[in-house]
């Protein structure tokens, strides 16, 4: 599927494998404290890569067209639970990455473990109405492209993809903790609180739904 769409000086287009290394960048900028970021560069843009070889996958790019700069992305995918097994199927092509993850920061080694069984615990569920889920696994833009509306433009265009995609509803989780900006986002963009949780081994969580109308 292709989008091209120009918003004032950026345009909003699907992602392409040349755009990953920057799509780290913003990631990095993003979320400096988080699993992924401190999993380093060469995890993340394996972890991305993966993303956007998935079959039904989407992810969304926007790019300053003069300087040919990615200011912001939207990742995801329909069908949830069949991407997790897709990701089970990639750990050789992850297992390098994460190698390197762990010798850059052994501290993480905990993580890394709660992490698989997180991802195999999810594949491992049934997907009976998984393939009309769509999930927003990562929004993240340039702190001076924040409070612009870009964030915005960024869901809203995954929406209107999820629906042609045929999904009828949107997840996605968050921190619940210290994420007020974040989750007051989600809340003007539509979507619903569903439940709060913890996450091994103490990570509290908001999942959010949208109701694809």
């Amino acid at each position: 599927m292709n989008i091209s769409k120009t918003h004032d000086h950026h345009t909003i287009r699907m992602a392409t494998l040349s755009d990953l290394k920057q799509v780290v960048v913003v990631h990095q900028e993003a979320f400096p404290n988080f699993f992924l970021t401190k999993m380093g560069k060469h995890f993340l843009y394996a972890y991305y890569k993966t993303v956007l070889s998935y079959p039904e996958s989407i992810f969304i790019v926007a790019v300053d067209e003069a300087e040919k700069k990615i200011l912001g992305f939207v990742s995801g995918f329909i069908n949830n639970i069949q991407y997790y097994r897709y990701m089970e199927q990639c750990k050789r092509t992850l297992l390098f990455p994460t190698l390197l993850g762990f010798l850059h920061n052994p501290s993480m080694i905990g993580q890394i473990i709660m992490n698989r069984k997180r991802i195999s615990g999810i594949s491992q569920q049934t997907a009976e109405s998984s393939s009309q889920t769509s999930e927003l696994s990562s929004i993240g833009v340039l702190n001076d492209t924040k409070n612009t509306g870009l964030g915005k433009t960024l869901t809203t265009e995954f929406i209107k993809i999820s629906k042609e995609k045929n999904a009828d509803h949107i997840i996605l989780t968050t921190d619940a903790r210290n994420n007020d900006h974040v989750n007051q986002f989600y809340l003007r963009q539509g979507f619903e609180l569903v439940h709060t949780f913890i996450q091994p081994p103490n990570r509290e969580m908001n999942k959010y739904i949208y109701h694809i109308k």
